[in-house]
């Protein structure tokens, strides 16, 4: 029971975290008049980071909700947006 909580808590958390994080970053390069390409590389970095947080999260916690696969996938998905942002900054400069 115990467990459930605060893997919840943990989630909810998460989410808090990953949409402040994502308004900060447009609200701050919205407000310095950036690049759409500037854009995509903050967005793109932040959304893998917080998909390897959110992996790490469920190794550390033991979900069982997710199982194998699902971690493989956000895992992967945390590998596509870093690799992505790589990539778009790597061709912007």
């Amino acid at each position: 029971m115990e467990r459930s909580i605060y893997s919840n808590v943990l989630v909810i958390l998460t989410v808090f975290v990953a949409i402040f994080s994502l308004m900060t970053t447009n609200i701050g390069l919205f407000s310095r008049s950036a690049e759409m390409v500037d854009f995509l590389i903050c967005n793109f970095t932040l959304l893998g980071s917080t998909s390897f947080l959110v992996a790490i999260l469920q190794n550390a916690i033991g979900s069982k909700k997710g199982g194998r696969i699902g971690k493989i996938a956000i895992g992967a998905f945390a590998a596509i947006f870093l690799v992505i942002a790589l990539i778009l900054y790597q061709c912007s400069r």
